[in-house]
C-alpha cells in the first residue's frame, strides 16, 4: 500500500482514483447476500421535455453581483408541460449565458450529463437551494428562517435570494453582500493613545470585546475609514458597562476634504439629561446605544471615505471609553438587507450538501446459506443490514412450514428495524432436507433530486439552462436462499464432519472509481489510502474485504481465485496471535454494523461525539485502521489540534498547570497573584477560531479571572509575545463568574487574528490581568477552538479508538477454544448379559461417543442412569452406562470377558473467525475474510468386563405362592422386585443409585425359601447360585450414580441400541477387570 509522509491535514480525500491504485495487501471481509435490486417508483426521466412561455416568467428584485456596476434581473420560470414527478418552476443556473425567453423548448438532463463544467461538484447544493427556499417554501417562511426582520420577506425578493445563490454555488459571482458602509480601520490621532491592553481595533465590526479606552483624560481623536466613498446618515455610539463619568458626552465629527487636504467639520453634540433619547447621557453600568442623525449631505463638502470622531467624557478629568462605532448609511447595504440575509442562509445551508440520491436505499441480509439443526431447533441467525424499517417474507416450496423468529421465539410480523436479528423455525420433525428464500424489502424512500433542463429557442438559440427537482420513490428488495436438513439424530453444536466454511472467491477490478475512498494519518506522520474492497463468489454471494497488511503494496491480481483456509495456516504470520481481535473488529464494524448504528454507539459511549454522524468513508477509514492496529501494529494520529499539549505557568502555583489541559475542571490550576501568564504549546502550528477559559469547580468568585487576553509567538521565546486581536475579555458586574461550579468563557477570534502564513502559531500564552476581587487566580481548564478538531477525521478517531478498546476488552475468550475430549472409566465389574457396565464420565467438550465389542459383532448400548437410551452426542460432565445392544447370539459369551471400544470425538462448529484466502500458487497477496472455522479433538478408549452366566436361575419360592414384598437390598435403596414362581433370567432392576459391586457376598443356607427371590450374586468361577444373607451390610463403599434426567437426555433416530426387557429376576453382580488404553488428537478442520 503506497505511503507518503506529509504534514498533518484533513484526511478526507475527494479524489476519485481506480480502486488498483490503493488495492492492499491482506484484506478482511463478510459474507453478504445476493446483489441488491432498487425498484423506481414514478418520476420524470432525463429525455422529457417542457415548454417554457413568457407568460411563465416571474420577475424578482434586481440585484448586484460583486465586480458589476448594475442591477441585475432576476426571475422564476414556470414551464408548461412538466411531467408528473419533476417541479414546473425553475431558475437560472448560469449566471454568464442568455438569460432564458419565451417560447423556449426545455429538454431534461440527470445533473452529471447537463450540468456545466463549474457546476458538477454542485449538484447538493443546488438540490439544497430549491428544497429549501421559494416556490418549494413560502416567501415569509423562507424570510422567518433567515431571520430577514420585518416586514414580512416578499416573493420577489425571495425569488432574488434564491437565484443569486444559485448563480454563485454553480461558479458564478457571489452577491455584493456590502455593507455601507462597514468600518476598514479604527486608528487614534492627534496624540490620542490607549490604556494599556486596549486596541482601537477593537472597535471594528467583527470585534467581541468591550471596546476601547483612552490613555489619557481630554478628547479623544479617533480616525474613521469606511469601505465606501459617500456622505453618512447618522453616528452610532456604544458605551461600555462601565462608569457613566467616561461615557462619551461630547462629540464632533470631520470629514477629510480630498480637495483642499483638510478636515472639514460636519458638526458637533452634547449629550444631556436623562430621558433616554438620542440626545440622552449614557447612564453607566450597561451597554446603551445613541444615535446622531444628521442632515450631512447638504454641506456641500461631498462624499469620503475617511471620518474623524472627536469624544469627550462626560468628567473631562476621566479617559473616555467607547464601547462601539459605526458610520450609517441608508440604505444599509449595496443590495436590499433582506435579499441579503436570505442568501446567506441559503448559501450557509448548501454548504457541503451532497446529492440525496446517495441515500438511495439498500438492504442486505447476512448469515448461513446452510445449516444441519435438530427438529425444532432455529436455523439462522440472520442479520438485516439496512439504514431503514424492512419488511421480511418467506418464498419456496417449504415455507408454508416455517416461521420467522426473533431470540425469542416470537414469529416475527410487520417491519423490523436495522440491526435486527431473525432465525427461521421449521414445524416439520421427521428427517428431510429444507429451502426457502428470505426476502428483505425496505420501507419506501422518496428522494428529490436536481435535474438540468436546457433550453433551446425556435430559432435554434441556446438559452441559460434552468434548475428542477425530480422526485422519485424507491425501495430496496434482497432475496437471500437459505437451506437447511432436518437431522434426528444430530445435536444442535455437533458437526463431525467439520462446519467451516469453505468458499471461494474471485477478485475483479472496479470499472469505476470508489466514491468511499479515504486516508488516514499514522502517528509518524506517513499517511495511507482506504478503501472497501469487494470480492466475489460463483453463486452471486460476495465479501467486503480489508487489508491486514499494511507492508505490501502489491495490487490484488484481476480474476485470481482465492480459496478459503484456516486462519493460522494460511492468514498473515504477524497477525496470526490477533486472530480474535480481527474477527471482533470485523464483527462489530461496517458494514455487518450499520453507519446509523455505528453512530448511536459512539454517542451512548461518549457524549462528547455530538449530533455528528459517522458516514460510510468514515466507517471503513476508521475499521481499516483498527485492523492494522492489530495486523501491523500501526497507530493513528489521535492527537485533537485544539487540546494543549504542554502548559506552563510563570509562576509556581497550588497544582501543576498541566492540569489545565485535563477535562476535570476540579484539577485545574491555582496561582500564587492575581496576574498570571501561562505559556500553551499545541500540537501543531494552528489557526484558531476561539478559545474558552474555564473556572476552578468549586473555586470563589474572586479568584476567578476577570480580565485576561491571549497572545501569539512563533518560537515561544522571550521578546516575541504579539496580543491577538479581538482576544481581550473584560468581565464587570453581573458578567463575572460566580464561583462554585464551573463556569466558561468562549471568545470568538476573528478570521485573521491567528493567520500567521496561513498554518497559523503553536504557541500561545494567556494572560491573566485581573480577578474577581484581587485573589491569586484559579482556573479550571484552556481550551481552543480549531478550524479541524483532530489530525484525523473526528468521526473517524472516536470510531477507531472505539474498535480498538472494544476488541481488546472481548479478545479473550471470544473465539471458542479447541475442543478436548476425555472419558473416566469406572472400576473393574462383572455384569449379567442383559446388565449394564458404568458410570462413565464424559469431561472437556460436548462429543459423539461411538461404542463397539467383540470387533464389531456385539453391539453395545449407551444408557444413562434409568436405563433410557441416550447419546451419541453427549454434553460435557454427563455420566452414562454401557449395555449389551445385541440379543442375538449372546450366550456365546456368557461368563466371557467383553472388550469394547469406545471412540470419543468432540466438535464445534459455526465459530466466527478471520478466514484466510488464498491462490493456489501462492503468487498473490493472502485475503482473509470473516467466517466459519471448525475443529475436532478424539479419544481412543478400550473397557472390559465380564459377561455372567445366562444359565443362572433364581431359586423358586415354596412358602407362598402369592408375590410377596421382597425385602430392599441396602446397596440399592430403591430398587422393588416382583417374585417370578419360574424366573428364567436375571433382570436389572430399575434404580435411581447404583452401588458398584466390590466383593462376593457369602451365601447363607436357610431351610426356608426368602417369602421373595432376594437379588443373588455368583461368585467368579462358580456354577451355583448363592442366596445372600439379608442381613448383610451394604458396602460402605458404594457411592450414588448421578441422575441424568430426560429433559438432559439428547434425542437419536436409528441407534443399534435396543431398549433394556423388564425382566423380573434377581441381580447377578461380581468382580472383573477393566483395561484402559487411550489415544489423542486435536485437530481444525478447514
Amino acid at each position: 500500500m503506497e505511503t507518503s509522509r506529509t504534514a498533518p491535514a484533513r484526511s478526507r480525500t475527494h479524489a476519485r482514483r481506480h480502486l488498483a491504485t490503493c488495492a492492499s495487501a491482506l484484506l478482511v471481509g463478510i459474507l453478504t447476500a445476493a446483489p441488491v435490486a432498487v425498484a423506481p417508483g414514478a418520476g420524470a426521466a432525463p429525455g422529457d421535455r417542457a415548454t417554457l412561455y413568457a407568460s411563465g416568467i416571474t420577475a424578482g428584485t434586481p440585484v448586484r453581483l460583486v465586480g458589476e456596476t448594475v442591477d441585475r434581473p432576476t426571475a422564476s420560470y414556470g414551464l408548461t408541460g412538466a411531467p408528473a414527478g419533476t417541479s414546473s418552476d425553475g431558475y437560472s443556473l448560469d449566471a454568464s449565458a442568455v438569460a432564458p425567453t419565451g417560447t423556449t423548448t426545455y429538454t431534461e438532463h440527470t445533473w452529471a450529463d447537463g450540468a456545466s463544467t463549474g457546476a458538477v461538484a454542485a449538484e447538493g447544493a443546488v438540490e439544497k437551494i430549491l428544497t429549501s427556499s421559494f416556490p418549494r417554501v413560502s416567501a415569509t417562511a423562507l424570510g422567518t428562517a433567515a431571520g430577514a426582520g420585518t416586514p414580512a420577506l416578499t416573493e420577489a425578493k425571495a425569488r432574488a435570494a434564491t437565484q443569486a445563490a444559485l448563480w454563485y454555488v454553480t461558479g458564478g459571482p457571489a452577491l455584493d453582500t456590502t455593507r455601507r458602509p462597514d468600518l476598514a480601520s479604527v486608528t487614534t490621532a492627534d496624540g490620542t493613545t490607549s490604556a494599556p491592553g486596549h486596541d482601537p481595533a477593537n472597535l471594528l465590526p467583527d470585534a467581541v470585546t468591550p471596546g476601547w479606552t483612552a490613555g489619557e483624560p481630554g478628547t479623544a481623536t479617533l480616525t474613521l475609514r469606511i469601505n465606501a466613498t459617500l456622505t453618512p446618515a447618522a453616528l452610532e455610539i456604544t458605551s461600555t458597562d462601565g462608569d457613566a463619568a467616561a461615557a462619551p458626552r461630547v462629540l464632533q465629527l470631520l470629514r477629510w476634504n480630498t480637495t483642499t487636504s483638510t478636515w472639514a467639520s460636519l458638526g458637533s453634540r452634547t449629550l444631556s439629561g436623562t430621558g433616554g433619547g438620542a440626545t440622552s447621557e449614557f447612564p453607566g453600568g450597561t451597554r446603551t446605544v445613541r444615535t446622531w442623525t444628521g442632515n450631512w449631505a447638504s454641506t456641500g463638502y461631498g462624499a469620503s471615505d475617511t471620518y474623524q470622531l472627536k469624544v469627550t467624557a462626560k468628567d473631562p478629568s476621566r479617559a473616555v471609553e467607547l464601547g462601539g462605532v459605526r458610520l450609517l448609511a441608508t440604505p444599509e447595504h449595496v443590495n436590499d438587507s433582506q435579499v441579503v440575509a436570505a442568501y446567506r442562509y441559503l448559501v450557509a445551508a448548501a454548504r457541503g450538501a451532497t446529492p440525496s440520491q446517495s441515500a438511495e436505499p439498500a438492504v442486505a441480509l447476512k448469515g448461513r446459506e446452510r445449516s444441519a439443526v435438530a427438529p425444532g431447533e432455529p436455523v439462522g441467525p440472520f442479520t438485516v443490514v439496512s439504514d431503514l424499517p424492512v419488511t421480511l417474507t418467506l418464498g419456496g416450496d417449504d415455507r408454508a412450514t416455517t416461521r420467522i423468529v426473533d431470540g425469542s421465539g416470537t414469529t416475527v410480523a410487520g417491519s423490523v428495524e436495522p440491526g435486527t436479528q431473525v432465525w427461521l423455525v421449521d414445524a416439520r420433525t421427521v428427517p428431510l432436507d429444507a429451502t426457502v428464500t428470505l426476502t428483505a424489502t425496505t420501507a419506501s424512500v422518496t428522494t428529490t433530486n436536481a435535474v438540468v433542463r436546457k433550453g433551446v429557442t425556435s430559432d435554434a438559440s441556446a438559452r441559460a439552462p434552468l434548475s428542477g427537482l425530480r422526485t422519485v420513490t424507491r425501495s430496496a428488495t434482497t432475496t437471500f436462499p437459505v437451506a437447511w436438513t432436518l437431522d434426528a439424530g444430530a445435536g444442535t453444536d455437533i458437526d463431525l464432519a467439520g462446519g467451516a466454511t469453505t468458499r471461494a472467491f474471485t477478485y475483479r477490478y472496479p470499472l469505476e472509481a470508489s466514491a468511499t475512498e479515504s486516508t488516514v494519518i499514522w502517528s509518524d506522520g506517513t499517511t495511507s489510502p482506504t478503501d472497501l474492497f469487494r470480492v466475489s463468489a460463483t453463486d452471486g454471494s460476495s465479501a467486503d474485504a480489508y487489508s491486514v497488511d499494511l507492508t505490501r503494496n502489491r495490487l490484488i491480481g484481476e480474476n485470481r481465485r482465492y480459496t478459503e483456509t484456516d486462519w493460522v495456516e494460511g492468514g498473515n504470520p504477524a497477525a496470526h496471535d490477533n486472530e480474535a481481535e480481527i474477527a471482533w473488529i470485523l464483527a462489530h464494524s461496517y458494514p455487518r454494523v450499520s453507519t446509523s448504528t455505528l453512530s448511536d454507539r459512539l454517542r451512548t459511549a461518549d457524549p462528547s461525539f455530538g449530533t455528528a454522524n459517522v458516514r460510510t468513508w468514515n466507517a471503513i477509514a476508521a475499521t481499516q485502521a483498527a485492523l492494522w492496529h492489530f495486523s501491523d501494529d500501526a497507530r493513528l494520529d489521535t492527537t485533537r489540534l485544539g487540546v494543549p499539549r504542554t502548559v506552563t505557568a510563570d509562576s509556581t502555583g497550588a497544582g501543576d498547570a498541566a492540569d489545565l489541559v485535563s477535562s476535570d475542571p476540579a484539577a485545574g490550576w491555582r496561582g500564587t497573584s492575581e496576574t498570571a501568564a501561562l505559556t500553551i504549546t499545541l500540537p501543531y502550528r494552528t489557526r484558531l477560531t476561539s478559545y474558552t477559559v474555564t473556572t476552578l469547580e468549586g473555586g470563589s468568585a474572586g479568584s476567578a479571572p476577570a480580565v485576561w487576553r491571549l497572545q501569539r509567538s512563533t518560537t515561544g521565546a522571550d521578546g516575541t509575545w504579539v496580543d491577538v486581536s479581538t482576544s481581550s475579555v473584560s468581565l464587570s458586574g453581573s458578567d463575572r463568574f460566580p464561583g462554585g461550579e464551573a463556569r466558561s468563557r468562549t471568545q470568538n477570534l476573528g478570521s485573521s487574528a491567528t493567520y500567521g502564513d496561513g498554518t497559523g502559531y503553536r504557541f500561545y500564552r494567556l494572560l491573566v490581568t485581573a480577578t474577581g476581587d484581587g485573589s491569586p487566580v484559579e482556573l479550571g481548564s484552556v481550551r481552543f477552538g480549531t478550524p479541524v478538531p483532530s489530525v484525523n477525521e473526528p468521526q473517524v478517531l472516536a470510531l477507531y479508538e472505539h474498535l480498538v478498546a472494544g476488541a481488546n476488552a472481548a479478545a479473550t475468550g471470544y473465539l471458542a477454544p479447541d475442543p478436548t475430549v476425555d472419558v473416566v472409566v469406572p472400576a473393574a465389574a462383572t455384569v449379567a448379559h442383559d446388565g449394564r457396565v458404568g458410570p462413565f464420565s464424559l469431561e472437556g467438550s460436548r462429543a459423539r461417543v461411538v461404542a463397539t465389542a467383540d470387533g464389531g459383532r456385539l453391539g453395545v448400548g449407551i444408557i444413562d442412569a434409568d436405563g433410557r437410551p441416550v447419546g451419541p452426542d453427549l454434553a460435557a460432565g454427563t455420566s452414562f452406562y454401557l449395555t449389551p445392544g445385541d440379543l442375538a447370539g449372546r450366550e456365546r459369551y456368557d461368563g466371557a470377558d467383553v472388550s469394547v471400544s469406545l471412540e470419543i470425538t468432540g466438535t464445534y462448529r459455526d465459530r466466527l473467525a478471520a478466514r484466510a484466502l488464498t491462490t493456489s500458487d501462492g503468487t498473490r497477496e493472502t485475503l482473509v475474510v470473516l467466517g466459519v472455522s471448525s475443529a475436532r479433538a478424539t479419544t481412543s478408549s478400550t473397557a472390559a468386563w465380564r459377561v455372567a452366566p445366562s444359565t443362572t436361575q433364581v431359586p423358586t419360592p415354596t412358602a407362598s405362592p402369592t408375590a410377596t414384598q421382597v425385602p430392599t437390598p441396602t446397596a440399592s435403596p430403591t430398587a422393588t422386585l416382583a417374585p417370578s414362581p419360574t424366573p428364567t433370567h436375571v433382570p436389572e432392576p430399575t434404580h435411581t443409585a447404583t452401588a458398584e459391586p466390590t466383593a462376593t457376598a457369602t451365601p447363607v443356607p436357610t431351610a426356608t425359601p426368602a417369602p421373595a427371590p432376594a437379588p443373588a450374586t455368583t461368585p467368579a468361577g462358580s456354577d451355583d447360585p448363592a442366596t445372600p444373607d439379608p442381613t448383610t451390610p451394604a458396602d460402605p463403599t458404594t457411592t450414588a450414580t448421578p441422575t441424568t434426567t430426560e429433559a438432559d437426555a439428547l434425542p437419536v433416530s436409528g441407534s443399534s441400541t435396543t431398549p433394556l426387557a423388564v425382566l423380573t429376576a434377581a441381580l447377578l453382580g461380581a468382580g472383573a477387570t477393566v483395561v484402559l488404553t487411550a489415544r489423542r488428537r486435536t485437530s481444525r478442520t478447514g
